[in-house]
């Protein structure tokens, strides 16, 4: 009766989430977990509110226990003359991610890990104009025999324009065998502070999970100007070595 009260709890969350037609994406808060050694990942998502973004990050750990990320995402922006009234067309911009991941410990094993992750984006022809570089430090603790996970971020990211601190925490609960609740606060500087929830549905568990979630500001938490969301997958390999 619980397991069954659980899944219509979770069913009725994902139908609230599609009905305001924002879907899920991976958080913005990272775990402190990586993809298992010899085995890859690939997460694939859309992001939806304000523009439209399509993003692919394929990840592999391969050496050293550390997860090292090659992947790209694609922007739909409103051209300068549909944004003043026009007919404009729409602007598309992309840029190619390069990240690595390392953690030290592991989360279920120990019940703590922590880690630090680089990344780098880029953009225009042969990748010659540097968009981004970030990094964080991250921690994630378990508790209930691995039930609920709290995992925290503290970071710095410098772009052309500004240098810029982030700051995440978000939590995700095992509810059952299949799916999975998550929730989180971020911050970024000179942004409003934002929340997502969302729910996790493993199609099969620890390889094929799909993610929705919905996010706003917490000064306006479901006004239609900063809300968000997205529609993802996530696919893990078996041991490819």
């Amino acid at each position: 009766m619980r397991r069954r009260k659980n899944l219509i709890l979770a069913f009725l969350l994902v139908l609230l989430a599609c009905e305001s037609l924002f879907g899920a994406r991976p958080m913005n808060t990272d775990d402190g977990r990586v993809v298992a050694p010899k085995s890859c990942q690939i997460e694939s998502w859309a992001k939806f509110g304000g523009e439209l973004e399509l993003w692919a990050l394929p990840a592999c750990n391969l050496v050293f226990n550390t997860e090292m990320t090659i992947g790209g995402n694609l922007v739909r922006q409103d051209s300068i003359d549909s944004m003043h009234g026009g007919s404009g067309d729409f602007v598309y911009r992309g840029a190619a991610v390069f990240a690595i991941k390392k953690i030290f410990n592991d989360l279920e094993r120990d019940g703590f890990s922590y880690g630090i992750s680089v990344g780098n984006a880029r953009m225009g022809r042969f990748l010659r104009h540097n968009e981004s570089f970030y990094t964080y430090a991250l921690l994630s603790k378990a508790f209930f025999d691995n039930q609920l996970f709290l995992h925290t971020n503290l970071g710095y990211k410098a772009t052309k324009s500004e240098n810029l601190y982030t700051f995440g925490m978000g939590v995700e609960y095992d509810m059952s065998e299949r799916i999975w609740l998550m929730a989180e606060g971020f911050k970024e500087r000179f942004t409003p502070a934002l929340y997502q929830v969302g729910v996790r549905i493993w199609l099969k568990r620890d390889m094929v999970q799909i993610d929705c979630t919905y996010g706003n500001a917490f000064a306006q938490p479901f006004g239609k100007n900063m809300a968000f969301g997205s529609v993802g997958i996530r696919i893990l390999s078996e041991k490819l070595l």
